[in-house]
């Protein structure tokens, strides 16, 4: 687990049921001390290399409405929001609100930066157009929706917790 991983960690008990949406190759949260945690992702190459540790989902983040009001615990989205249009981003920061029982915990970059090195080769496994950057979330719309935002983490990012 890496910092970002200890940072949702804290935020985490040992008892809580987790979703995690856009989990990728889960880098932040390997290791994650929960009851349960379901990783959803677009991307097939990503599920693949999970399944063998983790239980996996396919699904879109435009989808979210295929979950039940109040199904996990916590939701954590991290490193996804700044890959939909800011709309997108919105609708699904509203879907995840609804899904989680006590909080929604996101991460994502404080300023746009393009990403293309990633679309390329991601994570070592191949091409992959979901990695675009397509938008950046202010700390102060973040803060509109509800979050408790941070950003004293090791790069700066917006570290967002929504308590319901």
């Amino acid at each position: 687990m890496n910092w970002l991983g200890e940072l949702v960690q804290k935020e985490i008990s040992i008892d809580d049921i987790v979703l995690d949406l856009g989990a990728g190759i889960m880098q932040a949260v390997r290791g994650l001390e929960c009851r349960f945690i379901l990783a959803c992702d677009v991307w097939t190459p990503y599920l693949d290399n999970l399944k063998r540790e983790y239980s996996t989902i396919q699904i879109n983040m435009n989808e979210l409405n295929r979950f039940m009001e109040e199904s996990y615990d916590v939701v954590i989205c991290l490193d996804v929001l700044e890959h939909l249009e800011e709309k997108d981003a919105i609708k699904a920061i509203d879907e995840m609100k609804r899904i989680c029982r006590k909080k929604l915990i996101i991460y994502t970059p404080n300023e746009f930066k393009t990403n293309e090195p990633s679309i390329d080769d991601a994570w070592g496994l191949g091409h992959n157009e979901y990695q675009r950057h397509k938008c950046v979330l202010s700390n102060s719309l973040l803060r509109t929706h509800g979050f408790i935002v941070r950003n004293d983490n090791e790069d700066g990012g917006n570290f967002g917790v929504w308590l319901k």
